[in-house]
Parts: structure tokens; sequence; C-alpha cells
């Protein structure tokens, strides 16, 4: 029964279908993990570019203390006031800390200047401006995740920071964007994509119903046909003998050999007809020699007496 519904044309087209709806799942999972890496890959380039642009102000203050048009300090003050307007996104911020962990500016918490916060760590034990610190030194520039709270909630969330060493100032000023923003855009990505694979796996089970139907039911059709020319059925007219492409040919190459059946069952009856008749001749033929043998005997008889 198994091997009878794999053989079954229905069942290697709704087969087919089912690999085709695996394979498209697979590329969209694949084109969606190109697309999670390609946007977590954005936003650190967009953070790179930003905390960059922030560096530049400083750079540019210490140009003016080597020019001397500014002292350090007051070079320094200017830049905790030009990071701390600095803005970017939808709330986007700076912060600058020295290699003490010591909070020099913060865009956002302005509350935190000039305290340690070289022991700061998220909910998973990440320890944050050490790990940053530890980037923007040996590294110049780089990013890390580490969750944090945004600052109009006390939730921490998952954040990407992103850092740059200022080596005049021995400053790290940083930034970053959180997670939940690009998983936003991702998500409706998703959605998108699901969708897209929701509807051409309808519209291919559709199609592949209207297929399956339109070969399966005059396959059937055919194979009861030849099944009642089996069974001895040659008047029957053979069904879709006027279709298009193979069925149309198969139909008609069974109604030529139907029509060979009626030939030969014609051929057969008037071969039947005519050895009944050669029988009947002959039976007749042999009664009346009987006869006439019986006629002779009894004249011989008469004969005799």
């Amino acid at each position: 029964m198994h091997r009878q519904f794999l053989s079954k044309l229905s069942t290697r087209f709704y087969a087919i279908v089912a690999l085709a709806t695996f394979m498209m799942a697979a590329l969209s999972q694949v084109l969606l993990s190109f697309a999670v890496n390609n946007a977590y890959e954005m936003r650190d380039v967009h953070l790179s570019d930003v905390t960059e642009s922030a560096v530049s102000i400083l750079a540019a203050l210490e140009d003016r203390v080597e020019a001397g048009e500014l002292t350090g300090e007051e070079a320094r003050a200017k830049g905790v006031e030009r990071l701390s307007e600095l803005k970017f996104g939808e709330g986007g911020y700076f912060y600058a800390f020295d290699t003490d962990g010591i909070n020099r500016m913060h865009g956002a918490k302005p509350e935190l200047v000039g305290t340690d916060q070289s022991g700061m760590e998220d909910t998973k034990g990440t320890k944050i401006i050490k790990g940053l610190l530890e980037i923007a030194t040996t590294r110049g520039q780089g990013s890390m995740q580490y969750f944090y709270t945004k600052p109009d909630s006390s939730i921490e969330e998952a954040k990407i920071g992103y850092v740059v060493f200022f080596e005049p100032w021995e400053w790290m000023v940083g930034t970053g964007s959180y997670v939940e923003d690009i998983e936003a855009n991702l998500s409706h990505l998703r959605k998108v994509s699901l969708a897209v694979l929701a509807v051409s796996l309808f519209v291919m089970i559709v199609a592949s119903t209207i297929v399956v139907r339109s070969v399966t039911i005059p396959l059937s059709a055919l194979v009861k046909r030849m099944t009642g020319m089996r069974d001895g059925d040659t008047g029957s007219e053979v069904p879709h003998v006027g279709a298009r492409g193979e069925i149309g040919l198969m139909a008609r190459s069974i109604d030529v050999f139907r029509e060979q059946l009626v030939e030969r069952r014609r051929l057969e009856e008037e071969q039947a007809e005519k050895d009944a008749e050669l029988a009947r001749e002959r039976e007749e033929s042999l009664k009346q020699k009987l006869a006439m043998e019986k006629r002779e005997a009894e004249e011989a008889e008469r004969r005799r007496e």
C-alpha cells in the first residue's frame, strides 16, 4: 500500500512542491541571516562615522591648543560642551571617559560626570567601561555589545557600544545603538519574508493541484477505459482523443488499439461464420452421402429378392 501511494503521480507532484517549499524556506533563512549580519555591520559603520565626527571636534580644539589659541583646560571644557550638545538619530548621544574610567562627559546622564565608572557592570556581568577602554586603548576603535538602560527607561536592553580613542587627551569617546532598534527593522523583514513564503506556498499548492488534476483525471479516465477494453468493452469511445499534448497522443493511441480490437473481433466473427457455414455444408454433404448409400443398399436388397 505504501509503495502504491508513492507511485501515484499526485504524490510525486506534491513531493516536488514540498521540496520546493523547503528549499524556499531554507533560502529565505539564509537571506535573512545575511540581512541580520549586514544590519549589524551597517550599524557598526554608522556608529563609527558619527563617533569619528565627534572626535574630529576634539581634534579641531586640540589644533587650537597647539596654535596657542586655547589652553588645554579650555579646550576640554569646550569639548565637553560641544559633545554634550551633539545628537544624532532618535536619542543618540555621546560620552567620554579617561583611561582610569572617570567619566568626563555624558550626553544623557550629566550627573555621571566626574564619577568613577570603571566597575560598571551590566546584568550579565560584563564590565562595560573596562571592556570598552580595552578596545579603545589596544585597537584604537571598535564595538562591543552589552546591556544598558535607555535614557527614558529603567530596563536594561542590549546595546552596541562603539568607541574611538582620542590619544592627545587620553579620552575614550563613544556612543551606542540599542539592538531593539535593529531588531525592529529585522522583525518587519522577517514578517515580509514569511508572508511572501506563505503566499508562494499557497500559489504553488493551487497551481500544483490544477496541474495534478489536469493530468490525473484524464489518466484515470484512460486507465478505466483500458480496463473496460480488457474486459471486452470495445464499443465505448475513448475519452480525451481531442486533447492536446501527451494526454491526447495517449488517448488517440488507445483509440487506434481499440479500433484494431474491433477489427480483429469483426474478422474473428466473420471467420467463425465461415467456419460454421463450412461445417454446415460438410454436415449436409455427409447427410446426403449417407442417404444415398442407404438408398443404394435398399435397392440392392430388393434386387436380391
